[in-house]
C-alpha cells in the first residue's frame, strides 16, 4: 500500500493556550477592558515606550483609517496628498479613497507611509525632508525601524511574528494623538455614559478576547522568530546548493519567496506545488513572486523537499 503523502503547510503558528484566555471567560467580561490595558503595558514593555502612546484596534487597517479620518480635514482641498506603495495591502490603498483623500507620488505628499509588507528588500524611494505625516507601515516586523516616522502600525495574525487573535497596534508620536486615535477606532465617544459621539466611531476597539491570546503571541514571538529565522536559513541554503534564485530578505525573516519570470509561472507553480502536498501563497497584489513554506522547526529534509519538486516543474 502506498505510503500517504506529508503535507506542507504554508504557516504554522504557535500553539497557544489561552492562559490569560480562561481568566477572561472566567471573568464574563469579555470585550474592553482590564486585559486589553494589560496588552498596552506588554506592548509597552516590548518596545520600551510610554504606555500612553499606544493605540490598539481590533485590525491594524482600522488604525490606519482612524488615522485618516484624525487628519482628513487637514488635506480635503488638497487633490493629492498620499504616497503609498503599489505592493502594500490592499486595504490600506482602499482606505484612503474612504477618507476622502487620494494617492499621488513621493515628491508631491504631504502623507508618506513606508511598507515593511514582504520584507525590506523592497526598495521604497527616500520621502521627503519632512513630510507632514511620516507613517511606518511594520507589518510583521515587529520592529520600530523608522524613529523619524510619526505612527508606526503593527498588525497580529497568524501570519506574523505575533500571531495572536487579530488586531492591530500603533506607536504614536505622542500620548494625546494615540487618545484621539484610539477614540476613533472606537464609537467615538469621548467617555463612560456618553449618548453623543464627538467624532467618527468604527466600532474596531480591541477586546478582551483579544487581548489575552495577543499577550501570550508576544510572550512567544522572540522564540517563534529565532526558529522562522533558522527555518529560513535552511531552506536558504538549500536553494543555493541547487542553484535555484531566491529574495533576500532582511532579517527578521518572515516569508521566503522565490522570483519567477511572470503571474502566470505562480499560478502554475502554485497548482503543481499543491499536487505535491506543499502548500504556497502568491503575492497579493500579483506579482512575479511566490511565497513558500516557512514555519518553525523545517528540517533539511523537508526543506530539499520543497526546493526540489520546485526543480522538477522547472524541468517540465
Amino acid at each position: 500500500m502506498a505510503m500517504a503523502q506529508m503535507k506542507l503547510p504554508l504557516f504554522k503558528p504557535p500553539i497557544l493556550t489561552g492562559k490569560y484566555l480562561s481568566r477572561v471567560l472566567k471573568s464574563r467580561w469579555l470585550t474592553t477592558g482590564p486585559v486589553t490595558e494589560k496588552f498596552r503595558l506588554a506592548v509597552a514593555r516590548h518596545f520600551d515606550v510610554d504606555p500612553g502612546r499606544i493605540a490598539l484596534a481590533g485590525r491594524a487597517t482600522a488604525i490606519w483609517q482612524a488615522i485618516l479620518d484624525y487628519y482628513a480635514l487637514d488635506f480635503k482641498e488638497k487633490k493629492n496628498v498620499v504616497y503609498i506603495a503599489e505592493h502594500t495591502f490592499t486595504g490600506m490603498k482602499q482606505a484612503i479613497g474612504h477618507a476622502g483623500l487620494s494617492r499621488t507620488n513621493i515628491d508631491d505628499a504631504d502623507i508618506v507611509v513606508l511598507t515593511d509588507i514582504g520584507g525590506r528588500s523592497w526598495i521604497e524611494p527616500v520621502p521627503p525632508a519632512r513630510p507632514y505625516l511620516l507613517i511606518h507601515d511594520a507589518c510583521h516586523s515587529w520592529q520600530l525601524a523608522n524613529v523619524n516616522a510619526h505612527f508606526t502600525i503593527f498588525s497580529c495574525y497568524p501570519t506574523k511574528f505575533v500571531p495572536g487573535a487579530e488586531g492591530g497596534v500603533a506607536i504614536c508620536s505622542d500620548s494625546t494623538i494615540a487618545h484621539e486615535i484610539e477614540l476613533r477606532v472606537s464609537s467615538g465617544l469621548p467617555a463612560p455614559g456618553c449618548i453623543e459621539p464627538i467624532c467618527v466611531g468604527r466600532e474596531y476597539h480591541m477586546t478582551d478576547v483579544q487581548a489575552a491570546l495577543n499577550i501570550e503571541a508576544l510572550e512567544r514571538s522572540e522564540k517563534y522568530q529565532a526558529e522562522l529565522n533558522q527555518s529560513w536559513e535552511r531552506l536558504a541554503r538549500c536553494c543555493a546548493r541547487k542553484k535555484i534564485e531566491y529574495r533576500f530578505m532582511s532579517a527578521p525573516h518572515y516569508l521566503f519567496q522565490l522570483p519567477l519570470k511572470n503571474t502566470d509561472s505562480v499560478v502554475h507553480l502554485q497548482i503543481f506545488l499543491r499536487s505535491e502536498g506543499i502548500e504556497s501563497g502568491w503575492h497579493f497584489p500579483p506579482l512575479p513572486l511566490i511565497t513558500l513554506p516557512l514555519f518553525p522547526e523545517m528540517s533539511e529534509t523537508s526543506c530539499c523537499r520543497i526546493i526540489d519538486t520546485i526543480r522538477r516543474w522547472r524541468r517540465k
